[in-house]
């Protein structure tokens, strides 16, 4: 990485999906982004069966990770379909997350509805999330992958308002979102290896919460070398 890695600035929170079985191979997988965690702020997100096996307890493979994750920050997975699917099932797998033993501390909702019409639908879920946890703490993500109204934020520990490639990146996006900025995630795919370091710090600037980046050719689920968590290994100082 060279000097280039010595410019980028502290305090990066990663929003990490790994949306993997954890067989052999892949719990090599886990345990290097748990490894990761002891130097970087990370939420990692956690998909057995886009969030369907839930509602039974880990297997004998998902108890791994359980048992990996247990002291780093992670969300349960759970898609809305943009508010299609059937909210009794939503439900049942948000509750499913809280008490069988998956040991998550909240829950990212995937494919969240980016307009007003839904508001009021998704704070429920969330008094839902926080009510089936009972606990302190509890953290409730939504990604809906573009910008949403400031009203989302009120009840969110963190919003998507970016997911697609670097060709589509829109800095704009971000410099006039200062009361929500903390908030804003952001997940970049097809990242230049020469572009990493100055995205990092133009997000630090303007204050974004959370972040995802993957190489270029590197498939969104493929952690190898060109994994995010693993470059910004050494960009952790000025």
């Amino acid at each position: 990485m060279g000097s280039e890695s010595s410019k980028v600035k502290e305090n990066v929170k990663v929003l990490m999906p790994i949306y993997l079985y954890p067989d052999k191979m892949n719990m090599e997988i886990y345990r290097r982004v748990v490894k990761s965690s002891d130097n970087l702020q990370m939420t990692l997100i956690v998909n057995p069966n886009n969030g369907h096996d839930s509602i039974e307890a880990p297997n004998s493979d998902w108890e791994k990770v359980v048992k990996e994750i247990a002291n780093i920050n992670s969300v349960g997975y759970v898609h809305l379909s943009y508010m299609k699917r059937d909210l009794s099932l939503v439900r049942k797998e948000i509750q499913g997350y809280a008490k069988n033993g998956w040991k998550v501390k909240g829950i990212f909702f995937d494919e969240a509805p980016s307009d007003l019409s839904h508001l009021q639908a998704i704070r429920r879920l969330s008094e839902f999330t926080h009510h089936a946890f009972g606990k302190d703490n509890v953290k409730v993500f939504l990604n809906p992958g573009v910008p949403v109204h400031k009203k989302y934020f009120d009840f969110a520990d963190g919003v998507v308002i970016f997911e697609n490639f670097y060709r589509h990146f829109d800095r704009e996006l971000f410099r006039h979102r200062k009361s929500t900025s903390k908030k804003s995630a952001v997940i970049i795919r097809g990242v230049p290896d020469t572009k990493i370091t100055p995205i990092m710090n133009e997000l630090k600037d303007c204050n974004v919460g959370y972040v995802f980046m993957t190489g270029v050719n590197c498939e969104f689920h493929t952690p190898v070398r060109k994994y995010f968590f693993e470059k910004i290994g050494g960009f952790r100082k000025d």
